[in-house]
């Protein structure tokens, strides 16, 4: 019987239509990957590695997660119960939090984000592509940045940048 490792890969394109190996993109993968690296949670996806593929693409691997995220879980079967919410949002909550102790600004919390554990009862946040890191031991409150994230899951005042 042979074991398999099952893994997400979220693929990214280098090459720039017009102008040749987009560098911009190189630097928000190299950011996302450094992020992933500085933290290790119970509540966030791993990050298991990357590399280079022949075509400019990049391939960056996480742990996948076969359940699906929260938001397809409310399209297929409606609003959570209650105490399945509280849970949820306790442990998104718990992700943050050490987000936070590290200086990392997710940037794009919703419900797609919000991966379902094995078991159905945990959950695990992904996608650091759009984080931020907080620098010069700046506040959250003082923390302006470009916009960026989803704007149709985004709070009115993040987007008058308030």
């Amino acid at each position: 019987m042979q074991n398999y490792v099952y893994f997400a890969v979220k693929k990214i394109r280098l090459m720039h239509s017009y102008h040749g190996l987009d560098k911009n993109k190189l630097k928000a993968i190299k950011k996302e990957i450094d992020r992933y690296l500085k933290i290790k949670h119970k509540n966030i996806v791993k990050y298991l590695g990357g590399e280079m593929l022949p075509d400019n693409v990049f391939c960056i691997y996480l742990e996948y997660l076969k359940n699906g995220s929260v938001a397809d879980m409310y399209n297929k079967a409606g609003p959570l119960g209650e105490t399945l919410a509280r849970n949820y949002i306790s442990q998104v909550l718990d992700a943050i939090g050490y987000l936070h102790e590290n200086d990392i600004i997710h940037g794009d919390i919703k419900g797609s984000n919000v991966l379902l554990g094995k078991d159905g009862n945990t959950v695990k946040l992904c996608d650091l592509g759009n984080s931020r890191i907080l620098e010069n031991n700046r506040s959250f409150a003082s923390f302006n940045t470009v916009l960026n994230g989803s704007l149709a899951w985004m709070a009115p005042e993040a987007i008058n940048c308030k």
